[in-house]
């Protein structure tokens, strides 16, 4: 009778360790890729005045593309996930971009956006929003194999651009030399 309640005893573990085994085995489900977007802070529609055209130029985002305006001309980019090895650039992909590194200049964090095709040490545009003396404003710096050469500031309205037209704001503006990447 003893030796009979120990091993029913001894068969219910094993039934017990089995089943919880089939229960707790892991899957191999394939993750989906996500999907990168533009930060919300970013998105709607900025203008910023052009000194040199004396007008006000519009770029507006939303949650996977950026179209910026000039001369009544629509120049649209298309956000994608940053691939893992960078592939050559082609016709298909001239007008894509991604999401690169960011950096902290002087307290604010500026995030680069790479052209599809090309390493993060080719061509970066960025890009930081910040409330500054009472205005939210879109930080814009481009930087080309070792230097930058663009800087602007970008407004929530029209109005605003070009009220303030080329300020300057101190300690915010972005600097950036070939060794900070």
């Amino acid at each position: 009778m003893k030796f009979k309640k120990v091993i029913m005893l001894v068969a219910a573990l094993i039934g017990v360790g089995t089943i919880g085994n089939f229960i707790n085995t892991p899957s191999n489900v394939q993750a989906k890729q996500t999907q990168a977007v533009f930060p919300k802070s970013w998105r709607g529609t900025w203008y910023s005045y052009n000194s040199k055209t004396k007008k006000i130029d519009k770029m507006t985002f939303t949650k996977t593309k950026q179209i910026y305006y000039e001369n009544g001309h629509q120049y649209p980019k298309l956000l994608k996930a940053k691939p893992k090895v960078m592939p050559k650039p082609s016709k298909k992909t001239r007008s894509w971009v991604y999401l690169s590194n960011k950096m902290t200049q002087k307290g604010y964090t500026w995030t680069g956006v790479g052209i599809w095709g090309y390493p993060d040490e080719g061509t970066l545009d960025w890009y930081n929003v910040a409330k500054l003396d009472g205005n939210k404003v879109l930080g814009y710096a481009e930087y080309q194999n070792v230097y930058w050469y663009v800087d602007s500031h970008w407004y929530q309205t029209a109005k605003l651009a070009k009220k303030l037209k080329d300020h300057k704001y101190p300690n915010y503006d972005f600097i950036i030399g070939g060794d900070d990447l």
